[in-house]
């Protein structure tokens, strides 16, 4: 029997074109450093079946809507250079976050309702390559005094064997 390491984990990240299409990223360049990563690679909504019946017995359910989530946590911290975007600029953006680059000063993030653009997620476990297409999240903040400013990504997407 072979045994998988959850703990040997990797996610890269990368905007799409057109929602639900492979943006095919690239470990080299769409590479995240993330903590607390909890996957769910399909969840599904049911809907109750109830017909009037002359046996007693479980009707069962129908599938209503499928879906995956993936969460983690990513240290807040710069691109390296002013006016750099950071490696996880992928995920804000996916979560409705709009980028505005001032070459050599600076990067500014903001939030807006129109023109969200969706992400293709890659997580490997212990070698074995997952897809998530279409991922759409949001983002929250945790940042306390001395302590390490991280960012929380809970991302929704279309799950790929």
């Amino acid at each position: 029997m072979t045994t998988i390491y959850a703990e040997k984990a990797a996610i890269t990240q990368k905007v799409e074109g057109t929602y639900g299409t492979d943006s095919v990223p690239v470990a080299g360049t769409d590479a995240l450093l993330v903590h607390n990563l909890k996957i769910d690679p399909l969840k599904n909504a049911y809907v109750p079946r109830n017909p009037v019946l002359p046996f007693y017995g479980n009707q069962g359910q129908l599938v209503a809507a499928s879906w995956a989530e993936i969460s983690y946590d990513v240290e807040m911290a710069g691109g390296g250079a002013a006016g750099t975007a950071p490696k996880y600029a992928i995920a804000l953006k996916s979560c409705g976050m709009a980028e505005t680059v001032n070459a050599g000063t600076d990067v500014q993030y903001a939030p807006i309702t129109t023109g969200i653009t969706s992400s293709t997620i890659y997580y490997y476990e212990d070698g074995v390559l997952h897809k998530i297409l279409g991922a759409l999240g949001n983002v929250s903040f945790d940042i306390k005094a001395g302590g390490d400013p991280m960012m929380h990504f809970r991302f929704l997407g279309l799950h790929v064997a």
